[in-house]
């Protein structure tokens, strides 16, 4: 079994689901909407964005498309100070060029 690397502020995939949840509340997306949206099942989504499951990285790249934020924004997780790559992640620059 893998262990989910805490950052003193609970896990990585907890962190992400509450900034999954934060940006669906914000654009009044409901999450019981996604399959519609997005595609797939209704427990699918309901298991992500309560945290159970993690998110892959085409789920985020659906839900950056659709709610119009930067799909790193859902990885720019933690307290103050919190450092991806303490924790081995790498978080990369999509910047478009101009």
């Amino acid at each position: 079994m893998t262990t989910i690397p805490s950052t003193g502020w609970g896990n990585i995939r907890e962190q992400i689901a509450a900034t999954v949840r934060a940006e669906l509340s914000r654009a009044k997306v409901r999450p019981s909407h996604l399959p519609a949206l997005i595609g797939k099942s209704q427990s699918y989504w309901s298991r992500r964005v309560n945290g159970e499951l993690p998110f892959d990285t085409d789920d985020l790249a659906g839900l950056a498309g659709l709610l119009n934020v930067p799909m790193q924004h859902f990885v720019e997780v933690g307290p103050a100070g919190f450092e991806p790559a303490a924790y081995g992640l790498v978080v990369p620059n999509f910047t478009a060029a101009a």
